[in-house]
């Protein structure tokens, strides 16, 4: 992901200097993962809301979280917007069942430390 900021960063200035343009494009990113298509249920047995396309995420996942989370905040100078698509459910750090409980997936917690520890300014 660093590598891909840089790029879009070089080619945004590149165009602005031959443009001659004083103006900066700052970078938004929204972070979307698709799931496989799942086939719902056929016949009498259509459930209300079914779970359909959860994504459940491993130790592995929070780590890369944690890594793209640091290089948003290493290109914090021109990425000033940054969020993940759905928050509960389908692809999010918090699950939730229906009339029942709300856990917290891997990923929540590279998400919580962030937001609980990126203040201030970021060095160069």
């Amino acid at each position: 992901m660093d590598r891909y900021i840089g790029s879009v960063t070089a080619i945004a200035d590149s165009v602005g200097a031959i443009r001659r343009s004083t103006k900066k494009i700052m970078i938004a990113f929204v972070w979307y993962q698709s799931a496989a298509p799942s086939t719902p249920p056929s016949g009498e047995d259509w459930p209300v809301a079914p779970p359909l396309l959860e994504d459940h995420y491993s130790v592995a996942d929070a780590v890369v979280v944690g890594g793209l989370l640091i290089s948003l905040l290493r290109h914090s100078d021109r990425v000033t917007a940054a969020c993940q698509a759905q928050l509960v459910n389908v692809i999010a750090p918090i699950m939730t069942e229906p009339g029942g409980t709300a856990w917290r997936q891997t990923i929540f917690h590279p998400f919580a430390r962030t937001a609980r520890h990126a203040r201030g300014s970021v060095p160069p």
